[in-house]
């Protein structure tokens, strides 16, 4: 496929005059965009519902686009890039990013376990209160 072709295809999915004019004369078109005997031919016989069908896809997609962003969100973007700014000037970002760093990691539940074998006696975990209490009644 020849570039010339491929902008010939181009045009007729984003430009609706060209578009109606080809659905017309297909080879007239064809022949006016300087094309190959071959891509003619090829042209000739393209899908036309297909085409309007993926013209019109790619106009919604071109007009999405474009559309501007919901006021909302744009405010909530600015926003929040002024707290940014408010924060790394003040020198917060960096303080709280130290406490981030030195915070102790969670402990998990096998930790916790080899805490609890270690240290029977001394253990006081959120289920003492009630094994004690079960432990009076046996």
């Amino acid at each position: 496929m020849s570039p010339r072709f491929e902008s010939f295809l181009a045009r007729l999915y984003v430009d609706a005059k060209a578009r109606t004019r080809f659905l017309a004369d297909p080879a007239g078109e064809a022949a006016a965009a300087g094309l190959t005997e071959d891509e003619i031919a090829a042209a000739i016989r393209i899908d036309r519902v297909g085409l309007e069908l993926a013209a019109a896809s790619f106009g919604h997609k071109r007009r999405r686009q474009k559309r501007p962003p919901n006021p909302v969100v744009a405010w909530l973007r600015a926003l929040t890039g002024v707290i940014e700014s408010e924060f790394a000037r003040r020198g917060w970002l960096s303080r709280i990013s130290r406490q981030r760093s030195s915070a102790p990691a969670p402990l998990r539940p096998s930790t916790l376990d080899s805490i609890r074998a270690t240290r029977p006696g001394r253990w006081r975990g959120p289920w003492s209160s009630r094994d004690e209490s079960l432990k009076k009644a046996e």
